[in-house]
């Protein structure tokens, strides 16, 4: 009598075949822990059930700790996160936009009633130059010691008072 006893009756040829198909096309470790099927642990299969109910724990106490120090409902509006009306979310939704429309219509009106670039130019609000504005503020800046430096010289050069007496430009106040 044989030692081994199969508890099944033998395959047959077609059966072998199709399992071994099966066998070949099962997923790997790795795409069941990425499909969650299995977990990815580097513990012992007889303490995973117990780290996953340490997580859990972990994260149902971190839950609470976050809820606890959730923002009150007055803290969310004062920092504009959530609106100040106990109108339904479809009112508020309605206001925001007429809020809106109300805000575009007087930029368009503004923007409408703005003076040209020649009636600027004409107040002296605007300098007339065909440069970029970020060089008209270097132009003004270099013009402008250009002068002083004009206005030095100058009076560095004037002939001194008593001069201009004796040629009769200034009277003598003496």
């Amino acid at each position: 009598m044989d030692a081994f006893t199969p508890l099944t009756p033998p395959l047959s040829s077609e059966e072998r075949t199709v399992l071994n198909n099966k066998l070949e096309s099962r997923p790997t470790q790795q795409e069941l822990v990425e499909h969650n099927i299995l977990k990815d642990t580097k513990v012992a299969p007889a303490l995973q059930a117990k780290e996953l109910e340490l997580e859990r724990n972990r994260l149902e106490n971190q839950l609470e700790r976050r809820l606890e120090n959730r923002p009150t409902r007055q803290e969310l509006i004062d920092h504009n996160v959530l609106k100040n009306s106990n109108a339904s979310p479809i009112v508020q939704a309605a206001q925001l936009k007429l809020a809106h429309s109300q805000l575009e219509d007087q930029l368009e009106r503004k923007l409408g009633n703005r003076p040209t670039r020649q009636h600027l130019i004409d107040h002296n609000v605007l300098k007339d130059s065909h440069l970029a504005p970020a060089l008209q503020a270097k132009k003004a800046e270099l013009e402008r010691n250009i002068l002083e430096n004009n206005l030095e010289r100058k009076l560095e050069n004037r002939p001194p008072r008593d001069k201009l007496v004796e040629q009769h430009i200034i009277a003598d106040e003496c």
